[in-house]
């Protein structure tokens, strides 16, 4: 099986996620996988290639070049591609949007906007093109090169909303901490849904609910599907969609905070989930999700117990490591967030009501 992926999609956490589900499905099947970040660095013909991305360019580069190798492509995307001879598993976004409005409306809240949606991603495009067909105020706020520029937007256009469906969870996050700095309490005052399933909407203070896609179910199918598929006539093309799940959360006024949905985060793929912006608060949120997110459960409970403020030696027995190690481990994580000191590190969790349990 080849994939070819975006390098800013692999940076994210949901591109990890994807990648990370993919290879452990294939190990588990004995199907070979190959990963390539490059249309030009395929040799193989007449074969198919899945294709996963965000940015427009560069999968319209993808398919020129891999129908030039008289490969097939399979997009693995948000919305099908216009050209009906290609193939395509689809991230149903029309559904996250519908699901999202009728969850917000079931509390008898009508005035809805839609925050971060990038120019430039499909994936986001895509949710705007459905949210602006079902709600008649069609409130959507766009960024074209700094992420913020969306929440600005939203703050500075002058009407009132009591819920707000974002693109992602670290802008749903994010959205809730701006909130909070004006002393409006969510979700008392507005309700917030969030995408992704990330580590960071599941522990902050107020848990965002989110839609999230079950990559592993996915994996399975694709390998499954691509056997079937090189036995089709030529020409044979697909549509198939993946729907989402939700989890509610505290956000939405849920009242109890659901189990934590599994994120089968790869290790190897360690950067920075790349949502362009100058505002130190966001960046801020996207390197807590980014290191939280991939580190091992027992580098996680050191940090909640460091925080804690326990003791070296407490730290130590309780993940049975040797005190040397637990201080090694404990340096890597300053070096994560570019600070030197337990309390630093206890400020930083503290300002984004961040819970490491």
């Amino acid at each position: 099986m080849n994939l070819l992926i975006e390098r800013t999609y692999l940076a994210t956490e949901w591109g990890k996620d994807f990648v990370g589900s993919l290879s452990a499905a294939a190990k588990k099947n004995k199907t070979q996988l190959q990963i390539f970040q490059d249309p030009h660095e395929i040799t193989a013909s007449d074969s198919q290639i899945y294709v996963i991305g965000i940015d427009k360019a560069w999968l319209q580069n993808c398919e020129r070049t891999i129908l030039s190798n008289n490969n097939t492509p399979v997009y693995i995307c948000s919305l099908p591609e216009t050209d009906a001879k290609s193939s395509s598993i689809v991230y149903d976004q029309n559904d996250i949007i519908q699901s999202s409005i009728a969850l917000i409306k079931k509390h008898s809240i009508e005035r809805i906007a839609l925050v971060g949606i990038g120019r430039n991603d499909k994936s986001d495009l895509a949710k705007a093109n459905s949210f602006t067909k079902t709600c008649e105020d069609r409130d959507v706020f766009y960024f074209d090169g700094d992420v913020s520029e969306s929440i600005n937007r939203f703050f500075s256009s002058g009407r009132t909303y009591n819920g707000v469906i974002c693109s992602n969870d670290i802008i749903a996050v994010y959205l809730m901490k701006r909130l909070s700095d004006k002393n409006i309490r969510v979700p008392d005052d507005i309700q917030i849904i969030g995408n992704g399933g990330l580590w960071l909407g599941q522990h902050v203070t107020c848990p965002i609910t989110s839609f999230y896609y079950d990559n592993s179910s996915v994996a399975r199918f694709m390998l499954r599907f691509s056997r079937i598929f090189s036995l089709l006539p030529g020409g044979s093309s697909f549509h198939i969609r993946v729907k989402a799940v939700l989890k509610e959360r505290e956000s939405t006024g849920h009242q109890s905070k659901t189990a934590s949905c599994s994120i089968n985060t790869n290790s190897y793929f360690l950067s920075d989930t790349v949502l362009p912006s100058n505002d130190p608060d966001f960046n801020a949120l996207s390197r807590i999700n980014n290191v939280f997110s991939s580190i091992h459960p027992d580098d996680l409970k050191i940090a909640s117990m460091l925080i804690a403020g326990e003791k070296y030696a407490d730290i130590a027995e309780a993940v049975m490591l040797s005190q040397d190690a637990v201080k090694y481990q404990i340096r890597k994580l300053y070096g994560s967030f570019s600070i030197h000191t337990r309390e630093e590190l206890t400020a930083l969790i503290n300002r984004y009501n961040i819970s490491l349990g």
